[in-house]
């Protein structure tokens, strides 16, 4: 009997080591997972472009006609002006430059293809038949409020000087008054202000000057319908020698956004090299209302140099 027992207890010992190999060692393979392994390549090998053509096709069936707008534009005299334009979307995208003279006369410009997500930098002589002159430039195009992106800049490589204005739509402008300031580095700097006209109306501005703790200075400025004008704003001040920092505040009687501006500050003193701690800057000049918006006015001098006067 216990032969017996240990021959059955021996042969399913050796029944279960058996079972056990053949569960280890067994070249069986799992079921493959055939229905996960279609789903993964139908999803790689689907193809986007019909997708993506119909994402266009809604996004251009609800464009509109957009127009972004900037203050000034100059050629001559040694100053020369450049567009920087960016398409923010997957698809081609025709910029049309709207340019005016400083008088409002409409100069016919060429047309900018952009491919998708293309970003080019123009010179604007490249575009007008004008090798001299100044005036306001505008971009129209056919989509939504963000597709461009752009900013002119307009530069005078022999003085060093250059600024920028990014392009705004006029509704992103909700107020009719501007206010900034400006510096005066030295006696024989000049200073002046572009007022441009971007509506079809006549639109009268009046620009306010506030040199320290002197009286007010007020001019009366009328703009024709798409007119430029300079305001010379160093002979308005009664001693400009000694007006450092000066407030600057532009009123107007059109809709916010009508009326855009742009400043320059320069110094043929500087230019010669009689001194040498005033460089070109920056400054600018904010719209007020219930929402307020950074708009460029034009290059001042640097606030290192004022502060270094006292």
């Amino acid at each position: 009997m216990k032969i017996a027992r240990k021959s059955v207890s021996y042969g399913l010992n050796v029944i279960a080591a058996g079972l056990t190999a053949l569960l280890v060692f067994s070249p069986l393979a799992l079921p493959k997972p055939v229905g996960i392994q279609t789903a993964l390549q139908s999803k790689s090998s689907r193809d986007p472009e019909p997708e993506k053509q119909r994402w266009i096709a809604e996004r251009r069936a609800r464009a509109q006609r957009i127009q972004i707008d900037a203050p000034f534009w100059k050629m001559g005299e040694g100053f020369d002006s450049t567009l920087m334009i960016n398409n923010t979307e997957p698809y081609s995208l025709d910029v049309e430059p709207i340019v005016y003279r400083y008088d409002g006369i409409a100069i016919q410009s060429q047309k900018i293809h952009l491919k998708e997500l293309e970003s080019r930098t123009v010179r604007l002589g490249d575009l007008i038949d004008v090798r001299q002159g100044h005036g306001q430039i505008s971009l129209s195009f056919m989509g939504e409020p963000l597709d461009i992106a752009a900013q002119i800049v307009v530069a005078d490589l022999r003085r060093s000087l250059s600024f920028n204005h990014v392009f705004m739509a006029q509704s992103k402008l909700a107020s009719s008054r501007l206010e900034g300031v400006f510096y005066l580095p030295h006696p024989s700097a000049r200073s002046e202000l572009a007022l441009a006209n971007i509506s079809d109306e006549v639109v009268q501005v009046n620009v306010t000057l506030s040199p320290g703790r002197e009286q007010a200075v007020r001019h009366p400025v009328a703009l024709a319908p798409h007119q430029t004008q300079f305001v010379n704003l160093t002979i308005l001040l009664q001693r400009p020698g000694q007006s450092k920092t000066i407030g600057i505040i532009a009123e107007h009687t059109g809709k916010g956004g009508d009326v855009l501006a742009q400043g320059i500050v320069t110094d043929e003193n500087w230019l010669l090299g009689e001194y040498e701690d005033y460089r070109p800057g920056r400054v600018e000049v904010i719209e007020t209302g219930e929402s307020r918006s950074e708009i460029e006015i034009g290059p001042c001098a640097d606030a290192a140099h004022e502060q270094q006067q006292r």
